[in-house]
C-alpha cells in the first residue's frame, strides 16, 4: 500500500500589496501599496484558515499617509502542493491615514503555484456600502 503523502504545515509568505480604494474618506478613488505578510495553515486536504498583515502607504487622496490591514481567512482549497487554488473570505480591520478605519470582511480568491503565491480581494468596510470598499492584490513568495 502506497505512503500516504503528508500535507504541507505552516506556509509564509511575503510580498508586495496593491489596494485601490473604490470610495477613500475624501469621497474619492485612490491607492493603496506597501508589503503584505501572510501564514496560510490546511485544516484539511480542502480547508485552510490564515492570517495576513499588510503596511502600505496610502496616495492620491488629500490625506495621504501610512496604514495596515490585518485579516484573517478561512479558505475551500483545490489542488495538490504543486497548483492549489483556493476561494473563501476574510475578515478583519483596515486602517490609517485617509481611510475609513473600520472592520472589514468579504470574499478573497487566489492560488499557490510552487513557492509563488497571488490574492485577491475584496474588502467591504462595515461603516460603508457594499460599493464603496477596496479590491486588494497580494503576491507572494512563500517558505
Amino acid at each position: 500500500m502506497p505512503a500516504k503523502k503528508e500535507m504541507a504545515k505552516w506556509n509564509f509568505s511575503i510580498g508586495p500589496y496593491y489596494g485601490y480604494n473604490l470610495e477613500d474618506e475624501a469621497g474619492n478613488t485612490s491607492h493603496l501599496a506597501g508589503l503584505n505578510f501572510a501564514v496560510d495553515v490546511p485544516m484539511t486536504s480542502w480547508l485552510s484558515a490564515g492570517v495576513e498583515q499588510a503596511g502600505f502607504y496610502h496616495f492620491d487622496t488629500p490625506n495621504n499617509g501610512f496604514g495596515g490591514r490585518s485579516v484573517a481567512s478561512l479558505d475551500l482549497t483545490f489542488g495538490d502542493d504543486t497548483f492549489r487554488s483556493h476561494i473563501g473570505g476574510n475578515i478583519g480591520y483596515l486602517y490609517g491615514a485617509g481611510i475609513h478605519d473600520d472592520f472589514v470582511g468579504g470574499p478573497e480568491i487566489g492560488f499557490t503555484a510552487g513557492r509563488f503565491m497571488a490574492k485577491l480581494a475584496y474588502d467591504m468596510p462595515f461603516n460603508q456600502d457594499g460599493d464603496e470598499g477596496i479590491i486588494n492584490t497580494t503576491l507572494g513568495f512563500s517558505f
